[in-house]
């Protein structure tokens, strides 16, 4: 494996490292790598700005430049700053958290989010990126691929299992994206966390392809009555946000990203 190749591994599972950061031998079992490998390419991340070293615990995480370069990623393709008012807009109406999220290839992305001033914290921050088979957002993105494509991928997560109502097959996924597709929108009911509760409907573009998702997070113990309208809340700011990107794509405004 070449040096970037391998540099590129612990950056991925450095995205997965909690506040206080990754030990290095649990970083070098992850990537394959022996601890002396590990910790040399480490070092050249640390000086790049890439990783960051926790003084006190010693454990490693992202560094500030990844944060940096994620900006410059969501300027370049623009949806981020198009979103906001859409995402203004649910969270003013509804008291939920709400959040954009785009398919770079076969990762699902967070991009932007917006909460009201008194909320839980919830899953989903931006740059998180969000399991397939475990997440409304990410359904609402994946619904219209190939089947093949479909299958090899979720059978990358289908191991994951969040919370007790985390979807352990492949069909019972398949099953939801298509009862999402008739509903107009994708629910994701305590599957990526306890009591949790998230809508996500698509913005696409004129031809109908999905290029980001609009979503809102409550909790589940809200009536049924206000989930419904948080529901449709969602798919009416979705439907408003298509008409824009979609205009923006044509025009050559914003880009999209990788499909």
């Amino acid at each position: 494996m070449r040096t970037v190749e391998r540099q590129a591994a612990l950056l991925e599972a450095l995205a997965k490292s909690p506040h206080e950061g990754t030990p290095l031998r649990t970083l070098a079992n992850e990537v394959g790598l022996a601890p002396s490998s590990t910790h040399r390419l480490l070092r050249g991340l640390v000086d790049a700005g890439l990783a960051a070293q926790d003084p006190a615990r010693q454990g490693y995480r992202l560094g500030r430049t990844v944060l940096r370069l994620a900006g410059a990623y969501l300027e370049q393709v623009g949806f981020a700053d198009v979103m906001l008012p859409y995402l203004e807009e649910v969270t003013s109406a509804t008291g939920t958290v709400s959040f954009t999220s785009v398919r770079d290839g076969d990762t699902v992305i967070c991009t932007s989010v917006r909460a009201p001033r008194e909320t839980t914290s919830f899953y989903v921050r931006i740059g998180k990126v969000l399991p397939w088979h475990a997440s409304a957002a990410a359904k609402a993105l994946i619904h219209g691929m190939d089947a093949d494509r479909l299958r090899r991928n979720l059978g990358e997560y289908i191991g994951q299992r969040h919370t007790q109502h985390t979807l352990t097959s492949v069909d019972a996924v398949l099953e939801d994206l298509r009862a999402g597709k008739a509903r107009g929108y994708w629910e994701c009911v305590e599957e990526l966390e306890p009591d949790v509760y998230a809508v996500s409907a698509p913005v696409a573009t004129r031809d109908g392809r999905p290029v980001a998702s609009i979503t809102a997070v409550c909790h589940r113990s809200q009536r049924a009555a206000e989930l419904g309208s948080v529901a449709e809340r969602v798919v009416a700011a979705a439907r408003r946000a298509s008409d824009e990107v979609a205009a923006l794509l044509h025009a050559g405004q914003i880009m999209e990203a990788a499909r």
